[in-house]
């Protein structure tokens, strides 16, 4: 898969990193700029950044670096740990579906009619709207995105699947039970410290 949206839906409902190349970033991803260690978060990492070209989330990674998020503004660079993965998938792939772009924005809108390149290779454009690559596209689907995916899924026998996996939510929860651990951790912790402060009241009385 290779995405566009900022959005990490596709993240959220399970897709694995290596399964997919999210161009302009994710809004609940935030990366290590020293050692490049990667935090999926729970809530959406831009609310903390101090500017939009610094990318500085005001967190730090464990080995200490600061943390930075991924959105890839115009005018700067795409990563090419997400670029070099979704342009190998273009031009090995058989098919490509297009689905709800206006391929407008290089370089991403180049990636697609790469399928065309290979034999018997078919680009299939879904969007309401006209693409500069309509004329080029195997067949144009003017559609709604959830429209032609719950019609393709049907056809193909996809019609019970999970719909409840959240990774957002997921990681939600282990947040909350961290703040649950933490909170009774120092509750003992207090408790013990009254303890042992009674028990030297009382030797000193």
């Amino acid at each position: 898969i290779t995405s566009t949206n900022l959005d990490g839906l596709h993240r959220r409902s399970g897709v694995a990193a290596e399964s997919i190349s999210e161009l302009h970033g994710n809004c609940y991803r935030e990366i290590c700029k020293t050692c490049g260690a990667e935090y999926l978060r729970h809530f959406n990492v831009l609310e903390s950044r101090e500017d939009r070209w610094s990318h500085l989330t005001g967190r730090r990674c464990t080995c200490g670096g600061p943390l930075i998020d991924t959105i890839v503004h115009f005018t700067e660079n795409i990563a090419s740990s997400q670029w070099t993965p979704a342009v190998f998938h273009a031009r090995n792939s058989d098919v490509a579906i297009v689905l709800g772009t206006s391929m407008n924005v290089q370089p991403a809108a180049s990636l697609p009619d790469k399928a065309l390149l290979n034999p018997n290779g078919k680009m299939f454009i879904v969007n309401l709207q006209r693409t500069p690559y309509d004329e080029f596209a195997t067949e144009k689907i003017y559609s709604k995105t959830d429209r032609f995916m719950e019609a393709l899924m049907t056809k193909l026998g996809l019609i019970e699947f999970d719909t409840t996996y959240d990774h957002v939510a997921f990681l939600e929860q282990v947040e909350t039970r961290k703040k649950s651990r933490k909170l009774i951790q120092t509750t003992l912790l207090v408790s013990a410290v009254v303890i042992v402060v009674a028990i030297v009241a009382r030797t000193a009385f």
